[in-house]
This record gives structure tokens, C-alpha cells and sequence, in this order.
């Protein structure tokens, strides 16, 4: 939870002065380590939550990304510029998978399952309260990202911003139908609209898109339908209020294929994605070598794909594409079906927090697999986060269906 705080919320970059001199989410690192295998020494943990079919891509994943670093013809030189150091992400990729499974291991019932998930609702509100205040007090100005520090920060760049805020708006919308106190209710829905707001001052189109996304997710989903009919109207009017006109004149290039707009640029990368997969189909160009391997495959200037599937691809292979997106078909049908909770749906079962969260996941993974066509958001540790909660929802209905027969 604590590690998850520090990639979500971000503290050491809100605060960062009462953070100086020390290195939070290394201290956490091992405590957790250390945690874990005095666990696995006292037999606490199981394998249970590990052989899911989610788990079993997510290793192929990681061992093309593997092979692709040490092997991919373009990780030591190419003709066009270099966007990430390929050691540094490697490492970093190398973090993200190892917390990941510890996190899988530990998260075994359903008590820290929303002690987790509630990381989430948290960050997601203080980050809406605090891009708004930049904003009305006059801190910030144009297009707004997430909070900065000396050192840099998680969501600097407004289009991850955005796509953070998008992931976490299902979680508050869901989890007000958990709370029978009409105060936490309607506060967390409350909220909801400040939250349109912050994606209208990060100007991100692909976060517009991803909310459009989720509003169309959340009413078919609704535990009750008028109240999810009511978003539309409400985030009709919230946008021709409250857009701005960064986001409006943004949102126009939505619908342009001028050659000059960048989603034009974006086509002509995705074209010179597709033809380095063709290129090299069984290691990709390499790790973080998209950008160097760009000239000898498109005649246009180089730049990143901002489209997660075809990087994957383009940059670990074709297996490592299949895997990619066999992570989100997995993870949707999974979410989307309801046939295991039936029982689950009645306000006061013990299993009805599930139920919310399952529904909740479902329309943030979508929103994120929707704005992932648009960014280069596989490295996303948000996306690690939902997956998470989703492996625990999996294994939980899997369990339900086997009880039920």
C-alpha cells in the first residue's frame, strides 16, 4: 500500500521539501521485501493468486522485454533520437514486475483487497483538489500536469496526468453505492465533477476521449441506471461551462486529419510501428529503441509511437504484441461478465464490495485501454495497480464459479 501511495499520489513530489534526503520509495522497497520473505518463511503466503492466465502473459511479457534488451538490434545505436536510456528502463521495468508480483502474493483476501483498492480512491481525490487549486489560485496556467518537484515527478506530463484521473473516476462513482452514510455517498460523487474539470485544464485529448469513455462504460454498468443517464447531461453541461479553450480548440483536433495536426504524426508513427514489427517480429527494434530505429522506417521526423500496443510490438516483438493485448481481453471479459455474482449484487452481502469493485475496475480498465491507442502508456504504473485488483476479482470469480457447481 505504502509503494502504491508513493506511485499514485505521489507524496515526495507534493511535499518534497519534508522528503529531502531521503529515498521513500527505496525505504519501502525493502521493508516490503524484507516483509515478504519473512512471510513466505512463516508459510503465510500461498500460490493461489499467482497461476492466472493475467500472471502467465505478464511473465512472457517480461521475458520478451528481456530479450529484447539484450538482444534488439537497435538498444546500442540508431540514426534517430533516443527518448529513454534502455539500462534505466530496463531496471525500472524490472521494479514494476517484481513489486507487482509481491503485491499479487500478498493481496490474498479481501480485507487488503480494499485496504488497496482504497489507495486509489484517496490519490485520485486529493490530485483532483490539487490540480484545481493550482488553477484557482492562480498557480498555474495553459495546459497543467501533476504535481512537480526538483526531482521531477510521476505525472508531469499532462497527458498521463489526465489519464490517472480518468482511472480513478470509476472508483468514486462505484464506491458511493457501498456507503449507506449519505454524506460519504454524495461527497464522493461530489467530486466527480471537479474531476472532468482537472482533465479540462490538462488540455489532453486522449484524456477527453478516455472520459467519454468511461461515461458510456459507467451508465450500461450502473447499479442504477437513472443515476448513470444523469452523467451525460451533467457532463454535457460541466464541458460547455467549464472546457476552457485549450481543451476546446485540442478537442477539434480530434476530428482533423490534416497533415499538419498531431494526429496525422501519430498515424505516420503508428505506420513505422507496424513496419519495424514486420521488420524484426521475433525481438522487436529493442527496449526504448523505437525513437533510434524511427528513420530506417518512415520518412518523417522521429518521435514516439503515443500508441502502447504497436510500441510493445514494434519494440519487443510480435509475441510481446499478442501477450500485450491478451492482458486486456483477459482482463475485460473477465470484468465484464456477471454470471459468478449475482449474490454479490445485494446491498449487505459480505462479497458486495467486490461486486462494486469489479464493476468499478471494469470501467477504468476500459477508460485505460481506450486512451492507451493514443499514448505510450505500457510503462504506466497505474496500469500495474489495476491489474492488481483485477488478478484478485479473477481468481475470486473463478473460485465462485468452481463453488457454484
Amino acid at each position: 500500500m505504502a509503494a502504491y501511495v508513493l506511485v499514485l499520489l505521489g507524496p515526495q513530489h507534493i511535499w518534497w521539501w519534508a522528503f529531502e534526503g531521503l529515498r521513500p520509495f527505496q525505504l519501502v522497497a525493502l521493508a516490503t521485501i524484507a516483509g515478504f520473505v519473512l512471510a513466505i518463511a512463516r508459510h503465510d503466503i500461498g500460490t493461489t493468486f499467482l497461476k492466472t492466465r493475467i500472471n502467465l502473459f505478464l511473465v512472457i511479457l517480461l521475458a520478451c522485454m528481456t530479450l529484447s534488451y539484450l538482444f534488439g538490434p537497435y538498444v546500442e545505436y540508431g540514426p534517430g533520437p533516443r527518448h529513454f536510456d534502455p539500462a534505466w528502463l530496463y531496471k525500472l521495468t524490472i521494479n514494476i514486475f517484481l513489486f507487482y508480483f509481491i503485491a499479487v502474493l500478498c493481496i490474498n483476501d479481501d480485507r487488503k483487497f480494499r485496504y488497496l483498492s482504497l489507495v486509489m480512491v484517496f490519490s485520485v481525490a486529493y490530485l483532483i483538489y490539487w490540480i484545481n487549486k493550482q488553477y484557482l489560485t492562480g498557480m498555474a496556467w495553459g495546459r497543467i500536469g501533476g504535481p512537480w518537484s526538483p526531482a521531477g515527478g510521476h505525472f508531469t506530463d499532462e497527458n498521463f496526468f489526465a489519464l490517472l484521473v480518468v482511472m480513478g473516476l470509476p472508483f468514486l462513482y462505484f464506491l458511493g453505492f457501498y456507503y449507506k452514510n449519505l454524506i460519504i455517498r454524495y461527497g464522493l460523487w461530489l467530486i466527480i465533477p471537479f474531476g472532468w474539470h482537472a482533465v479540462f485544464l490538462t488540455g489532453s485529448r486522449g484524456g477527453l476521449i478516455g472520459l467519454a469513455t468511461i461515461l458510456a462504460i459507467t451508465v450500461l454498468r450502473s447499479p442504477k441506471k437513472w443515476i448513470g443517464v444523469l452523467l451525460i447531461p451533467l457532463f454535457i453541461v460541466a464541458y460547455q461551462w467549464q472546457a476552457g479553450d485549450v481543451m476546446r480548440d485540442r478537442a477539434q483536433d480530434i476530428r482533423s486529419v490534416d497533415e499538419t495536426t498531431t494526429a496525422q504524426t501519430r498515424f505516420q508513427a503508428w505506420n513505422a510501428g507496424l513496419e519495424m514489427m514486420k521488420a524484426h517480429p521475433l525481438i522487436g527494434v529493442g527496449l526504448a529503441s523505437f525513437g533510434p530505429a524511427f528513420p530506417n522506417y518512415s520518412p518523417y521526423p522521429a518521435r514516439v509511437a503515443h500508441n502502447a500496443y504497436i510500441e510493445v510490438g514494434a519494440e519487443n516483438g510480435v509475441l510481446a504484441f499478442i501477450v500485450y493485448i491478451g492482458i486486456y481481453l483477459t482482463a475485460i471479459m473477465t470484468l465484464w461478465r456477471k454470471k459468478p455474482m449475482q449474490l454479490w449484487m445485494q446491498p449487505g452481502h459480505e462479497k458486495h464490495y467486490l461486486y462494486l469493485m469489479n464493476e468499478a475496475l471494469l470501467v477504468s480498465f476500459v477508460g485505460f485501454a481506450v486512451s492507451a491507442l493514443a499514448l505510450s502508456a505500457h510503462y504506466h504504473e497505474g496500469f500495474f495497480y489495476l491489474l492488481i485488483l483485477i488478478n484478485f476479482i479473477y481468481v475470486k470469480k473463478m473460485q465462485a464459479s468452481t463453488e457454484s457447481r
